[in-house]
């Protein structure tokens, strides 16, 4: 049985976070997303494009053999070597892929102000992967 190659992104994602929790980072690129192929999904922005130089890192805690729980997103612009902003929150145990709604929700967010906004939508996406501490 093989899966979409969209999930698999995902599933790997969930599964390294399972295996190691403490941090998750993702690379934020706006524009297209997608491959390179002709006009349709190809990425039009540059790497080098301020939109495009962000890191978002999700700090985690284990909670119990299955479960995590988020603590902090911190934005950070690696050519400039600039931290862009810190926000600390606790999101409750939730399953790994949890982690990966909080990562999508930060990974606009430019300042202080932008990530307090964006964690109302990240709480909201990730309410499907919360657990109770006993279930982990």
């Amino acid at each position: 049985m093989s899966m979409p190659r969209s999930i698999r992104p995902a599933l790997v994602l969930a599964a390294l976070l399972a295996a190691g929790p403490g941090l998750a980072l993702a690379q934020s690129f706006s524009g297209g997303g997608g491959g390179g192929g002709g006009g349709h999904g190809s990425n039009d922005g540059t790497i080098d494009q301020r939109s495009n130089r962000m890191t978002v890192s999700i700090r985690t805690v284990p909670v119990g053999q299955f479960c995590l729980r988020a603590v902090a997103a911190i934005g950070y612009d690696p050519r400039s070597n600039q931290r862009l902003y810190a926000i600390q929150f606790d999101s409750g145990p939730m399953t790994s892929l949890g982690a990966v709604a909080y990562e999508n929700a930060f990974s606009s967010a430019r300042t202080e102000q932008d990530a307090a906004s964006a964690l109302a939508s990240a709480r909201r996406d990730s309410q499907p992967y919360s657990r109770s501490a006993g279930a982990c």
